[in-house]
């Protein structure tokens, strides 16, 4: 139990001294690369956390697309699912599609992803 208390404290604490020791180094660096905390942490107020814009014009319409396109993919993999695993004619036929795109990283596909639906809603 000493022994489990003893790494937590050191899980917070070397974290912990990390932030403090970058946040120090920014306030007294005179870089431009490396701004205080105090400015990045206002401008990230300024930028996110405005309140002058209310949560229906900044939430509501990324939480939208968000659960859409988690849908549409889960809708989409659980059908496109069962149709390989009840034939084995598809499997045999998209099997190697399939093994391309498990080894492509996702960050490459974005652009195709981007010009074959585009940017936007769909409305």
């Amino acid at each position: 139990m000493r022994r489990r208390l003893l790494l937590l404290a050191v899980e917070v604490a070397v974290p912990s001294a990390i932030v403090a020791a970058v946040v120090v180094w920014t306030q007294t660096a005179n870089s431009y690369y490396y701004p205080p905390a105090g400015r990045v942490w206002s401008q990230f107020e300024m930028s996110f956390l405005d309140t002058s814009r209310g949560v229906d014009e900044v939430l509501w319409p990324t939480l939208s697309r968000m659960l859409v396109g988690y849908f549409a993919a889960i809708a989409a993999g659980v059908g496109v699912g069962i149709a390989l695993a009840s034939s084995q004619r598809l499997m045999r036929m998209f099997f190697p599609i399939i093994e391309f795109l498990r080894a492509t990283p996702s960050p490459t596909m974005i652009p195709f992803i981007v010009l074959v639906f585009g940017i936007g809603d769909l409305r």
